[in-house]
């Protein structure tokens, strides 16, 4: 019993760290696109605002072979908001799943550690 007490006061931590990144904030984190045909591209977006006093610079957002993503390729200056448009191939999928879609910022924490920003999408069939 201690020893699962001493994981989980080790990783909830870390998880409260990665939903709470200082730079990017988002609506949500998580999307359900629901119900997939076989066969059918699936558009969606992460919407974020800029929490921090300073410019953010999004530096790469990693996807599977399923999911073409765009960012902006500019600076989001303090206050502003902006999108992660992203389109599902289930061409590419055999069955359903959860499915993440990883932000590297350019910016770097308070302990000199890259931001990585985790978000996720699932659907059915």
């Amino acid at each position: 019993m201690s020893k699962l007490l001493s994981v989980l006061f080790i990783l909830i931590p870390s998880f409260f760290y990665a939903q709470s990144n200082g730079f990017i904030e988002f609506e949500t984190e998580q999307i359900h696109l629901g119900k997939v045909t076989k066969g059918e591209k699936v558009d969606s977006l992460f919407k974020f605002t800029n929490v921090s006093d300073e410019d953010v610079v999004i530096e790469l957002v990693s996807t599977c072979e399923c999911t073409k993503a765009n960012w902006p390729k500019s600076k989001i200056k303090p206050g502003e908001t902006g999108e992660i448009p992203f389109t599902f191939d289930s061409n590419e999928k055999e069955k359903e799943e959860e499915i993440s879609i990883d932000v590297y910022l350019k910016n770097i924490d308070e302990e000199g550690n890259p931001v990585i920003i985790f978000l996720y999408y699932d659907y059915q069939y």
